[in-house]
């Protein structure tokens, strides 16, 4: 059993809606089941029937608590990942353009397809087309879930947490849909309701994204396929500026040239094989040896997106600030990102706002100061006294 329960992607926008929804839902749910079947069938989404109010109706009612609970506990999770992104009033758009595209093509298809079935109802289409969003928006974002196992075989039980992407996640969702629509000879069953709810939301989730309509930062599909597969290529950006500043400032320290090749060349081995936790071990051991020596910042920013890759946020809080004690020229971008993970991962508003700030807004394009205005007012309004906004960095 795995039970999705948050997220690591940005969340912009308190999950007002995501939260109405789910309230609706249960109110909808215990009222159709305390007034019977008779008053439910009203508002099911009726098979051999084309009625509009039923496309939206049927999403917010359930079988029984069973259902109710677990469709609730991933709309949250992929809610969050949504609305966190555009806000409440166009999530609430977006949510029920879904059950409209999803109930009309049912009942449209169903209209001209014998059937023994009455009809469908459940909010499980919608949330798949929530998470065929979230697929495209935030495909290297993690889930993190619960999780617990029992093989009775071997009378061996395993629980936990763990952080899944979003994009194997919501894979092994569409794969297993997909798998029982094969078996039901695609009948219309919940796993193709689930599809069809799926491709309504991916597409309304990709028209959005083709047409500017949702700044996903550079993490979204389009952009990773874009940079060859690397999320925030912002840190892309910035690795070539540091690039150019340390080459500039390269004949200030001759006499250290070997040593410092020889060790840079280390760490860099160290990160292009996957070790991450040794190459910033070594790094802090040289650097205690020798505290005049420093590696390049290019350096540093390719050790924090390689722990980016991996979801390691936490562990790349340390390199990001040991890069922002020594460079300028790409400051403001990176503390951004670092307030992204210290406000989204760490839970740490005070520090975020440390790191915001010395930044100045005029330097920043109109993106990054949107970005930069709602890390301040999220952080601002979450503050609270036991950290002190002085850094040396």
């Amino acid at each position: 059993m795995i039970i999705p329960y948050s997220t690591d992607a940005p969340i912009y926008h308190y999950p007002i809606a995501t939260i109405g929804a789910i309230a609706v839902n249960t109110v909808a749910s215990f009222v159709g089941w305390s007034s019977g079947a008779d008053w439910m069938s009203d508002w099911i989404l009726r098979f051999g029937e084309f009625n509009p109010a039923q496309w939206i109706t049927n999403t917010f009612l359930h079988a029984d608590i069973v259902h109710l609970i677990g469709n609730m506990i991933f709309l949250w999770t992929f809610g969050l990942i949504v609305e966190g992104k555009i806000g409440w009033w166009k999530f609430s758009i977006f949510y029920l353009s879904i059950a409209a595209m999803e109930g009309s093509f049912v009942q449209a298809v169903m209209f001209l397809i014998p059937t023994d079935s009455v009809g469908a109802l459940g909010a499980s289409g919608v949330i798949t087309g929530l998470a065929a969003t979230s697929l495209l928006w935030a495909p290297k974002n993690g889930i993190n879930c619960l999780y617990a196992f029992f093989i009775g075989h071997f009378r061996q039980y395993s629980s936990g947490t763990v952080a899944v992407p979003v994009a194997l996640f919501v894979v092994l969702l569409l794969v297993k849909d997909l798998a029982y629509a094969i078996i039901a000879d695609f009948e219309m069953s919940s796993a193709m309701l689930h599809i069809i709810g799926g491709v309504a939301g991916g597409a309304a989730g990709w028209a959005m994204l083709v047409t500017g309509r949702v700044d996903c930062e550079q993490w979204d599909i389009l952009s990773i396929i874009r940079n060859g597969g690397a999320p925030a290529a912002d840190l892309d950006e910035l690795r070539g500026a540091a690039r150019d500043e340390e080459l500039a400032n390269v004949s200030a320290a001759p006499q250290k040239r070997v040593d410092t090749d020889l060790a840079r060349s280390e760490f860099l081995r160290l990160v292009d094989e996957g070790q991450l936790d040794f190459a910033w071990q070594a790094y802090l051991t040289l650097k205690q040896r020798n505290p005049d020596w420093r590696l390049p910042g290019e350096d540093l920013l390719k050790l924090a997106t390689a722990q980016h890759e991996r979801l390691e946020w936490s562990a790349s809080v340390p390199v990001l600030v040991e890069y922002l004690r020594h460079e300028t020229q790409t400051a403001p971008l990176v503390r951004l990102k670092l307030a992204h993970i210290l406000l989204e991962v760490e839970n740490r508003p005070s520090r975020a706002l440390a790191a915001l700030e010395p930044i100045d807004p005029r330097t920043l394009p109109p993106d990054k100061q949107t970005l930069l205005r709602a890390l301040r007012e999220t952080a601002g309004g979450q503050q609270d006294d036991s950290y002190e906004l002085k850094e040396d960095w």
